[in-house]
C-alpha cells in the first residue's frame, strides 16, 4: 500500500485516539507500570518541540503505535540501555525490541531523574523487516 495523505490523517487520527486510552501498562522487566502520556505522541509526531517529523517518517511510527503496550508488556529481557545528562538531569533510555505480527518492533522507555517511566519512542526495525516487494 503507498502512502497517501489521507491514509496518513485516517491513521494518524485512530493511533492517537487509541493511544489517549493507554494511560499505563505493567512492564514485568521493571516490577511496575511504564506511563503513556503526552510525551510519547508528542515524539513520534515531532522531532523537537517545533520540528515537526515529516508525514512520511510518522506514518510508520504511528502504523505500529498499537504494538507498544504487547511489546512492553511482554518484556522480561532488556534490549539496550543508554543514560544521558540533559539539563543537569540524568535521562535514562531503556529499549525493548520484540517480533509482533510479523514485524520486529523496537520500543524507548525514558526515565528523566527519579521520575516515573514512560513511553517515549517505537520504530520498526527496518533492518529486520524484509518484505518481498509488492507487485
Amino acid at each position: 500500500m503507498a502512502f497517501t495523505k489521507e491514509k496518513y490523517r485516517l491513521l494518524k487520527s485512530i493511533a492517537v485516539r487509541n493511544y489517549e486510552k493507554i494511560g499505563q501498562i505493567y512492564c514485568p522487566y521493571f516490577h511496575e507500570s511504564v506511563h503513556f502520556n503526552s510525551i510519547g505522541i508528542e515524539h513520534i509526531l515531532f522531532r523537537h518541540r517545533d520540528n515537526r517529523r515529516p508525514e512520511r517518517d510518522q506514518y510508520p511510527r504511528l502504523k505500529v503505535l498499537y504494538l507498544a503496550p504487547a511489546i512492553i508488556s511482554l518484556s522480561h529481557t532488556l534490549q539496550s540501555y543508554g543514560v544521558r545528562i540533559e539539563n543537569n538531569t540524568m535521562v535514562r533510555y531503556y529499549v525493548f525490541s520484540a517480533l509482533l505480527n510479523t514485524r520486529t518492533t523496537i520500543v524507548v522507555v525514558r526515565q528523566v531523574g527519579n521520575g516515573s517511566k514512560h513511553f517515549f519512542s517505537l520504530m520498526p526495525d527496518w533492518r529486520k523487516n524484509k518484505f518481498p516487494r509488492e507487485r
